[in-house]
């Protein structure tokens, strides 16, 4: 099975932020630091923000075009699990879950989570709906 695997995409959708009535706003200390240490074991982080910077994101207000839920349609998340030879090693011993997501880690693999606060960044949806929809 190993030698075949050429790779592993995982999607789920989240709720959009309305382009009608999306507003921005500052995130408090708390969920700055949440998405910092969400994202944070990832090589790469999206928008470089130190610890006491103000990180500017978005929410819907809620217009006629949304039916006043500030949300409208979906967008995906995506993980992709890229196949390599310490991986192949991995499965073909029977490694456990955590030997494996270390070692997809460690090849940048990004998250769906992390890939989440990526859309987070970019204002297409909030926190809120990539922690409820993300398995942790």
């Amino acid at each position: 099975f190993a030698d075949a695997l050429l790779g592993v995409l995982s999607q789920r959708l989240v709720r959009r932020i309305c382009p009608h009535c999306q507003e921005s706003f500052t995130a408090d200390d708390e969920t700055r630091d949440t998405m910092i240490r969400i994202y944070g074991d990832h090589p790469v982080w999206p928008v470089p923000i130190a610890a006491d910077q103000a990180l500017t994101l978005y929410r819907g207000q809620g217009c006629p075009k949304c039916n006043r839920t500030g949300l409208r349609g979906r967008c995906a998340l995506h993980e992709l699990l890229v196949s390599n030879d310490e991986l192949k090693r991995l499965i073909e011993g029977n490694s456990s879950v955590a030997d494996i997501r270390e070692a997809c880690k460690r090849a940048g693999m990004q998250t769906l989570l992390q890939d989440g606060i990526v859309k987070v960044l970019a204002g297409a949806t909030d926190l809120h709906h990539v922690r409820t929809t993300c398995i942790r």
